[in-house]
């Protein structure tokens, strides 16, 4: 019922969102979840229902259970929570919480998961729906000859707004419209003429709906003023104004019958409401020629039963008799005329005049004439609309040439895309004005290479010399050239497609991977040439004699080395070497093999040898986000996974960008 309020006051609560985080779950936790957590339950809900009416304030109770892996952090935790509970008082996700109480905690360990339990318990006492969305009251209703405004005192609190009901009678009342939340009027401009017609306004939330206002009738012109109280139908006083026209529908009294309500006036009787109406007639109804009265029969005190939940303004009565009755045209004198206008939607007066009493009206409205113009002003067709309808003009196609000759058709008010590009599929031209201009043909030149795709992280840069960091700097970025030969791929027709090139390197092969000097040597067995993707590779296995370190380690001594000094480089002259990302160390496993992704030509790894490094993992660069984790790959397998980054040691190999 309110476990919204125990999260947002738990993961809002800074010392204990700093242990768990949002790790607080109802009813159960998430399966394999990483301790300390917190599960919170509701055990009991005690309504405190009145012998009047519904509970205005509840008292419900839940358990919070607090786990941790040891005793002293669970002592810590479990503070922190009942210091955050305990005697709370306020609004909570539109909940009003009269108090939190601590009752009590019991304390115990799981032997099999090997965790520490402690299981508090509180008692909320909380105002439920009729404490925040109480009654509109006082609500009244003027007419005038065009509308009926509707006016209230807002009582609630934290409504997400009013809900008006409208009705022909009584007893069958409609939604007419939703309005927003503290609002005290609302104007109904849909009524029409000699109709009576009665209201209620009730507050609504995303708990519900509220308790219903008192109801009132009236009708176009003002010429009634009649309440029926959430409790009391009462018109003895009441000035009902009736003009000549009126038609006016109303509950009245017929002998020995008894009015709806719930009139407090002698105490209770037998823990139920006591209804009083006193006079000396038997119900008569007349008008003195000034207003109209409604007599009632002797004092009667007659016993209330429970309200009726459809019309939650009416009470049932034992033993009563409700009728239907009409009041009708008992003006002696006769009405003046009356007047009209007739307007537009921007309130233009169109028409205007007067209607003698009991005349008629026909009135015609002029058609009205619709133009369609292009964007200069130009009018391009014309059509005439009767009052109240609408008119459909079809905006006729426009042509598209492209030096002279035809291209397509566009649509009104849309556009066309005329692409111009070379045969390559490279787009080319610049608009001047009202004129594509092109530029003089590009000689081919240049090979455009594959590099691996970005591995995902864009976040921060934990060490220097990480993946994130080498994003930021730039050395990922790679312009191909404008117009080139060809674009890098492999021959998938070769009889080994994985080290074959379609099209020939830049040494006139077809060989993806070469030495320095272009050839298949390798007589310097230190640096190898990926054609395709334009990367050079370090294969050496003696950096730091072979030894394993930890991510952090390598990242930053890998970053910061002289290449030129460092043991195990062979003396390759470049020194801007970097640990590969996941998606480059990728780019050379060949599954293909069943005893190592890599074991094939130039690098030659196998099982039982060192390549690239060795047959264990090797880091890459590239950070899990939201864990000390980075991935590792083993070469010998191609398997890729991910190792704790700051505890486990393994090796690394070398990349650089051999084309930039």
């Amino acid at each position: 019922m309110i476990g919204d309020v125990i999260f947002s006051l738990l993961s809002n609560d800074a010392t204990v969102s700093g242990i768990v985080g949002t790790k607080i779950f109802p009813s159960i936790a998430i399966e394999n979840i990483d301790l300390p957590y917190i599960v919170y339950e509701e055990s009991d809900n005690q309504p405190t229902n009145t012998k009047d009416g519904k509970s205005e304030l509840d008292v419900v109770s839940y358990d919070i259970e607090i786990y941790s892996s040891n005793p002293t952090d669970l002592s810590t935790l479990s503070y922190a929570v009942r210091n955050c509970l305990d005697r709370y008082t306020g609004i909570v996700s539109g909940k009003r919480i009269n108090s939190i109480k601590y009752v009590s905690e019991n304390t115990g360990y799981n032997l099999e998961d090997r965790l520490y339990l402690r299981m508090h318990n509180y008692d909320i006492r909380f105002f439920p729906l009729v404490e925040t969305l109480k009654q509109p009251t006082n609500l009244a209703a003027v007419g005038n000859t065009s509308d009926i405004t509707l006016t209230w005192v807002d009582n609630a609190v934290d409504e997400s707004g009013y809900k008006v009901y409208r009705g022909t009678t009584l007893y069958n009342l409609d939604l007419l419209a939703t309005i927003a939340a503290n609002l005290q009027t609302y104007v109904d401009s849909t009524a029409v003429a000699n109709t009576v017609y009665y209201y209620y306004v009730v507050p609504y939330s995303s708990l519900g709906n509220g308790y219903a206002s008192n109801v009132v009738a009236q009708k176009l012109g003002g010429a009634i003023s009649v309440t029926f109280d959430n409790y009391l139908i009462e018109e003895t006083t009441t000035d009902l104004n009736i003009d000549c026209t009126t038609y006016l529908n109303m509950a009245i009294l017929s002998n020995n019958a008894d009015v709806n309500g719930n009139w407090i006036e002698d105490g209770t009787n037998l823990g139920k409401p006591l209804f009083r109406y006193e006079n000396d007639s038997n119900g008569e109804l007349y008008y003195d020629g000034t207003r109209w009265h409604l007599d009632l029969p002797p004092m009667v005190n007659i016993q209330a039963t429970l309200g009726n939940e459809a019309y939650p303004w009416l009470a049932t009565w034992s033993g009563v008799t409700v009728v239907e009755g009409t009041i009708e045209n008992y003006c002696s004198e006769p009405c003046a005329a009356a007047t009209y206008t007739i307007k537009d939607s921007a309130d233009t007066t169109l028409y205007s005049g007067s209607i003698a009493a009991g005349g008629d009206l026909n009135q015609t409205i002029t058609d009205s004439e619709v133009l369609l113009r292009d964007s200069d002003g130009n009018l391009i067709s014309t059509t005439n609309v009767l009052a109240q309808n609408g008119a459909e003009i079809l905006a006729p196609d426009g042509n598209v040439a492209v030096n002279g000759d035809a291209y397509g058709v566009v649509k009104s008010n849309s556009g066309i895309d005329v692409l111009v590009r070379y045969e390559n599929g490279t787009p080319v031209g610049t608009i001047v004005g009202s004129v594509v201009e092109i530029p003089n043909p590009v000689t081919p030149s240049g090979i455009a290479y594959q590099r691996p795709r970005l591995t995902g992280w864009l976040g921060t840069s934990y060490l220097d010399g990480d993946d994130a960091w080498h994003l930021a700097n730039g050395t990922y970025d790679y312009v191909p050239p404008v117009n080139p030969l060809y674009m890098a791929e492999l021959d998938y027709d070769a009889p080994e497609p994985f080290i074959t090139l379609k099209n020939p390197n830049a040494f006139g092969t077809l060989d993806r991977f070469t030495d320095i000097d272009g050839t298949q040597a390798y007589t310097n067995v230190y640096y190898i040439i990926d054609h395709l993707t334009g990367l050079g590779w370090h294969n050496s296995s003696n950096l730091k004699t072979g030894l394993g370190f930890t991510w952090n380690d390598f990242i930053t001594y890998v970053h910061n080395m002289d290449t030129t000094t460092e043991p195990g480089m062979g003396g390759v002259p470049f020194d801007d070497w970097r640990i590969p990302n996941y998606q480059e160390i990728t780019s050379i496993l060949n599954q293909k093999y069943n005893v190592g992704a890599t074991n094939y030509s130039p690098f030659n790894i196998r099982a039982v040898n060192i390549g690239i490094n060795n047959t264990g993992f090797n880091w890459t660069s590239t950070r899990c986000a939201g864990a000390a984790v980075a991935w590792n790959c083993v070469l010998a397998t191609g398997v890729m996974s991910q190792v704790n980054m700051s505890t486990s040691n393994r090796r690394v190999s070398f990349c650089r960008n051999h084309y930039n």
